[in-house]
């Protein structure tokens, strides 16, 4: 197959092999104008970057944020937009309650409920946070929340849950920043 050897059909070298492709005129047609169209989303991504960015090294709480390990520009303002306000959580369990990142208990005497056991939060920045230890975890430095995740790991969790856990360790440092 042509495409065996890159990595990423949609990086600078799987583009350029998709626009040397031999294909019949509407083919090559659609693809170009498919090919276009995806250089401007990327255009269009590179001015979202540079725009986070400037407002992330505006704003004081983004530049606090940005000293954590895998917090860069998109995930500062993404937390900061989704807490506001901090002191409206009088403590980290609130906090990690509200980004969905702690068990739901609704088990009662024998019956054991067979839904998911995690409570539904904020989405978004139960998101933002997982892409956060996903960014600690690729650090060569060691800290907090890749030892967090790596201690969840070793219990036998699933990657997914050792991201939750991590995560709660990650809102907790939030709460305490």
């Amino acid at each position: 197959h042509e495409f065996d050897d890159v990595s990423d059909m949609f990086g600078a070298d799987g583009l350029e092999k998709l626009s040397e492709l031999d294909l019949p005129e509407s083919e090559s047609k659609a693809l170009w104008m498919y090919l276009e169209e995806l250089s401007l989303y990327a255009e269009q991504h590179k001015a979202l970057d540079a725009e986070l960015a400037k407002i992330a090294s505006n704003d004081e709480d983004c530049k606090l944020l940005m000293t954590i390990p895998g917090v860069g520009p998109f995930v500062a303002v993404a937390i900061k937009a989704r807490i506001g306000d901090i002191k409206r959580f009088p403590d980290k369990q609130k906090l990690c309650s509200y980004a969905g990142l702690v068990p739901k208990a609704d088990d009662s005497g024998e019956h054991k409920s067979k839904h998911n056991h995690i409570k539904h939060g904020d989405y978004v920045l139960k998101n933002a946070l997982t892409i956060a230890v996903q960014g600690a975890m690729r650090t060569k430095k060691g800290n907090s929340i890749k030892r967090k995740y790596m201690k969840a790991i070793r219990r036998g969790k699933a990657p997914q849950n050792a991201e939750v856990v991590a995560a709660k360790k990650l809102a907790d440092i939030v709460w305490g920043m």
